[in-house]
Order: C-alpha cells, then sequence, then structure tokens
C-alpha cells in the first residue's frame, strides 16, 4: 500500500465479485471524493455517462472470463473535467490458483491523446500540401517534358545548329533533375507515414534488368565510363516480385553509380543464392568510383544526409537514394546494404530479396539470349490508335500536348475544358448513335473534378472507358481512381509511348 500511494498513477483492486475494495492515494487525489465513497462500485459515477455501458461491458466481459483487460474511458477529475485514462487490469489469483480479483492501474492520457490528434492533423496536412506540391510542379512538367520531344522528333531539327539541340536537351535534363527530386520527396514521405504499398505478382526478371539498362546506358555509358550488366549464376526467368520497386531500386542505385563515377566501369549483376533456409536474389550494383570513408558510410542511410555535402552541391541530390532504397527493398521482405566501399577502389551495394519462382519459370544463363528482347525494349515503336476519344484537360499546354500526341498517332480527338462540358458532350454523343471510344480525363479540373465526373458516367450507365490524368502522386491515386470508376491511371508528367499504348488497349477493350 505504501507502494501504491507513492506512484503517480491510479491504482486499485477489487474482490472476486469485481467489486473495488481499494483505492490509492493518487485516485483519491484526483476524484475529490472520499474513499468510502468509491468503493464497491461508487466509483462509476465519476465515469462519463457516455463510456460507462462499455466500460461495464468490458470490464464484466473480463470478470467472467477471468482475463485482463485494457480499455479507455474517461473520469471526472475534482474540478469538474473529464479526462480521459487508459485503464489495465490483470487477475489476481491464490496460491491455490483460485481467482482473487482485479489489480489495476489508471494512466492519464488526455494531454497523449491530444497530441496524438495534433500530430494527425499535422501529418494529413503535409500529406496534402506534397500532394498539392506535388500536382503544381508536375503539371508544367508535363509541358516541359512534353514540348522538348517533340522538338527532339521534329523532322528539320537534324539540320538545327548543334547548339539548339544542346539547349533542348539541357531543357530536358532540368526537366528530369527537378522530376526526380519531387518523386524522392513523395517517396520518403509515403514510406514515413505507412503509405508505400508493395504488388507481388508475376515478375519477368531479365527484361527488368535489360529495361534499366537501356534507361541508364545514355545516362551512365561514355567514353570514360561504361555500363556492364549480366548474370553470376543461372536465373529464373520468372519469379514473384514488385516489378516497379525492383526497377526503382535498380534505377536509383545504378543513378547513384553514375553521379559518382567519373571513369571506369559501373556493373549491375545478379546471382542466386540457395541455401537450406531458402533460396535468395541478389542483385549488386557496383562502381570504380572514388569510394567512401567508415566515417562517411556510417550516414549513407540516413535520410537527407550525404557522404560528402560538396557532393550536394555538386550532383543537386536529395540525398534520399539510398534509403529509399532500403526501406523498399524491406517493404518486399528484403533489404539493401552496402557491401563495401572504400576510398580509391569504388563502392559495392546488394539488394538481397526473397526469391519465389513461378511455376513455369526457365533458368537462363546470360542476358544475351535475350537480346531481341533487349531491342524490343529499347526500340519500342509508338502506338497507333484507332478511335473517336474525348479529352477533358483544363490546362491550354497539356492539351495541346496531349492532343498533339493522339492526333499524331491517329485519333479523332474532342476537347472539353471542364467535366461539366465534358458530360454534356457524352451525353449528346451518345443520344447521336455516335458514341466517342474513350474517355481520357484530368481528375483535378474546374466546376466538376475528375472523381465526380467518373462516378457521374457510371451512374448514368454510359458504357466508356475511362483513363484518369493527374499530377497527384501522393496518396495511392490509381485505387482513388478505380473506385471512382475509371478503367485506368496515368500520371504527370506524360509518357508519350505508355499513354498511346494504354488509350489504345482499352479503346480495343471497348469494341
Amino acid at each position: 500500500r505504501l507502494l501504491a500511494d507513492s506512484l503517480p498513477m491510479l491504482v486499485w483492486t477489487s474482490d472476486a465479485d469485481g467489486h473495488r475494495n481499494y483505492f490509492n492515494r493518487s485516485w483519491v487525489e484526483f476524484t475529490g471524493r472520499d474513499v468510502e465513497n468509491e468503493l464497491g462500485d461508487g466509483w462509476i459515477c465519476s465515469v462519463h455517462p457516455e463510456d460507462v455501458e462499455r466500460s461495464m461491458h468490458t470490464y464484466r466481459d473480463a470478470l467472467a472470463a477471468r482475463r485482463g483487460f485494457e480499455l479507455e474511458y474517461r473520469l471526472r477529475r475534482h474540478d469538474g473535467m473529464f479526462r480521459t485514462l487508459l485503464a489495465r487490469g490483470v487477475p489476481r489469483m491464490s496460491p491455490a490458483g483460485i481467482f482473487e480479483g482485479f489489480v489495476g492501474a489508471c494512466v492519464d492520457v488526455t494531454e497523449l491523446n491530444e497530441a496524438q490528434l495534433i500530430a494527425q492533423d499535422a501529418n494529413r496536412a503535409k500529406s496534402e500540401f506534397l500532394a498539392n506540391m506535388s500536382h503544381e510542379i508536375r503539371t508544367p512538367l508535363t509541358a516541359i517534358l512534353g514540348y522538348c520531344d517533340i522538338l527532339r522528333d521534329d523532322g528539320i531539327i537534324e539540320r538545327a545548329p548543334p547548339r539548339r539541340i544542346e539547349t533542348i536537351d539541357t531543357i530536358r535534363r532540368a526537366g528530369e533533375h527537378l522530376l526526380s527530386i519531387i518523386n524522392d520527396i513523395l517517396d520518403h514521405s509515403k514510406i514515413e507515414a505507412r503509405k508505400h504499398e508493395t504488388e507481388l505478382i508475376e515478375t519477368p526478371l531479365p527484361r527488368i534488368l535489360m529495361e534499366v539498362d537501356s534507361l541508364m546506358r545514355p545516362r551512365v555509358a561514355s567514353g570514360s565510363v561504361q555500363l556492364r550488366t549480366y548474370l553470376e549464376t543461372p536465373a529464373p526467368d520468372r519469379i514473384i516480385s514488385d516489378p516497379t520497386r525492383l526497377r526503382q531500386i535498380l534505377v536509383n542505385l545504378v543513378g547513384n553509380a553514375a553521379k559518382f563515377t567519373e571513369h571506369g566501369s559501373i556493373e549491375m549483376s545478379a546471382r542466386v543464392n540457395r541455401s537450406e533456409t531458402g533460396a535468395q536474389l541478389l542483385l549488386a550494383v557496383r562502381d570504380t568510383g572514388p569510394g567512401m570513408t567508415p566515417e562517411q558510410s556510417a550516414g549513407l542511410f540516413r535520410p537527407f544526409t550525404q557522404a560528402d555535402s560538396s557532393v550536394t552541391r555538386k550532383h543537386e541530390r536529395t540525398g534520399l537514394g539510398p534509403t529509399i532504397c532500403r526501406r523498399l527493398a524491406r517493404l518486399m521482405g528484403g533489404d539493401v546494404r552496402l557491401d563495401y566501399s572504400r576510398p580509391g577502389e569504388g563502392t559495392r551495394f546488394v539488394v538481397e530479396l526473397p526469391l519465389v519462382e513461378t511455376p513455369d519459370s526457365q533458368l537462363i544463363v546470360d542476358l544475351a539470349s535475350c537480346s531481341k528482347e533487349r531491342e524490343a525494349v529499347s526500340e519500342a515503336a509508338p502506338a497507333r490508335i484507332s478511335g473517336r476519344i474525348l479529352l477533358a484537360e483544363d490546362g491550354d499546354d497539356n492539351r495541346r500536348l496531349i492532343t498533339f500526341h493522339l492526333v499524331n498517332a491517329g485519333a479523332d480527338v474532342e476537347v472539353a475544358e471542364n467535366e461539366q462540358v465534358d458530360l454534356e458532350m457524352l451525353e449528346a454523343a451518345w443520344r447521336s448513335e455516335r458514341p466517342f471510344d474513350l474517355l481520357l480525363t484530368d481528375m483535378q479540373m474546374p466546376v466538376m473534378d475528375g472523381y465526380t465526373l467518373a462516378k457521374t458516367v457510371r451512374a448514368r450507365a454510359l458504357d466508356i472507358p475511362i483513363v484518369a490524368l493527374t499530377a497527384h502522386a501522393m496518396t495511392e491515386d490509381r485505387r482513388k481512381c478505380l473506385d471512382a470508376g475509371c478503367n485506368d491511371y496515368a500520371s504527370k508528367p506524360i509518357d508519350k509511348l505508355a499513354l498511346l499504348k494504354t488509350c489504345q488497349r482499352w479503346i480495343e477493350c471497348g469494341h
């Protein structure tokens, strides 16, 4: 009792029938009532009326089952204010194993709960801010990168002065850099908020390796740096993994190696380790860059940290690459580790993932046998589109850009400046028995947003495929679009080839 009276928490005990038979000094000081008034079931009169039934139900269930319990309820303090208490009770047994009642304690968690609500509100505000910033940055980036591609693809560009071509490429590189920064920050924020999800599906391992090689080769390979991709051991051609996250990890690691390596080589390799405990897929990225000291390596996986601050200025990076890679790999049940890094000898990262092969997978011994697939990946021809598309996009620049790509691919395109006009045009086309084959709509529009439009179209039973365009990339946008009634989703900045293929696929599905 002396110990209980000295504790800052509210302590109590009960008899075998659940009636309270002891309260410590903290309880009496908290309620301001005489202890005689609290004994038995007298304490219940201080419980908030809205919490009595729920609290007593939990308490009686625990009493009947002779088991411990935990619950939150509001108790009136001596000043008349109700405070939220977290209560825990455990059974008290005799040496013979007979239940003699409960011993319990209560802690005032009012401030803690309020702090949690404030933190949740702040986190929600941060997520909304990042989502809006994503939209504000990605929307103009669609125009910047898209019009750079149009200038680059223009037939007369071959006769342009070299300085003009260099200027176009500089604009595109700057746009891609800005996009990589916003992607890194959004990825880190989603992981911190536990909103990043993985998708374990059939994944073509050779194709992933070749796609990364094809994507990174123009950025890496030069007269003084060579990129090599190979298999160290035979590996299955198809595994169960998350292809998007796997590709993202490798692109990030190879890109990280490229920014430090000015001479020599970068190698990306894959190997399979089999043991009694299971099989592992090991993906390594090695470079011949300057390497790091042990002190520099120690801070490598801390977010927004660079081994050398001058690197941030020179390469204009966020310091999130290794952190994101490790966290994505851990979401997939694996890890990313620094195998070694020594000054003057380079660096080697290893991605460790559990290996789950598909039932029909086949072993491949090298990537050279997939050279035709490599060419198909790097030289895929733009899709041709045959059909009528209704495009809803309120931004003039992006509307002209997307229309240009669709018309160039053969589509018949009509444009609506907002979703209300879009809906009217859909219904008019339906009544005239000349319906559109596809609705391509931005999701953040004036008058009526794209989510409302999609729901309205489905509610009115207009049978048309809907592809959503959105620059939001923060809170599982694909699911939100699909839940609203869209068939598919494309994020900004627009990937021209992917957009054309998506449109053609859904037009074919609708016929």
